[in-house]
């Protein structure tokens, strides 16, 4: 019986041996970015109306995370981001705003994220705008004010 324990004994510190490694090799030496997601697909969306979302994170590193900037693509795109340190085990977010007036059709949007990180991290949005067609029909009562021929 004591030959038994023994072993059992053994088999378990060797397991809990292998779960503490892999717990050690699971948190990033350093500040480290972990997006619930990196990609946002808006679908269709109406042109006129901003399009929001936002990207939350955690640092799963042992550093602080500091973010020193973060780009848009284009200037359609609007991003948001926490100028203070994300302690390690700490949330933020980044919230990216797209303005959808005149801009029909599909997009892709890339926002990239400078931090003291190992890399650069790279956020998506994607979406179709439906092209708002009382825009293209407008108000055209006006079209010949001051325009009048007038016979001298």
């Amino acid at each position: 019986m004591k030959y038994l324990l023994t072993i059992l004994t053994v088999l378990m510190m060797i397991g809990s041996s292998a779960m503490a490694q892999n717990e050690a090799e699971a948190t990033p030496e350093g500040p480290s970015f972990n997006f619930d997601k990196t990609t946002h697909k808006f679908g269709e969306i109406p042109e006129g109306p901003k399009a929001k979302h936002e990207f939350e994170f955690t640092n799963n590193g042992t550093k602080p995370i500091i973010i020193s900037d973060v780009r848009a693509s284009c200037g359609c795109t609007t991003p948001k981001w926490p100028k203070e340190p994300i302690k390690p085990g700490e949330t933020g977010s980044i919230k990216v705003v797209y303005d959808t007036d005149g801009r029909p059709g599909r997009f892709t949007k890339v926002v990239t994220i400078s931090a003291n990180t190992d890399s650069n991290e790279k956020l998506f949005i994607k979406g179709n705008v439906k092209k708002n067609m009382k825009k293209d029909e407008g108000d055209h009562s006006h079209e010949n004010d001051g325009d009048h021929d007038h016979e001298h």
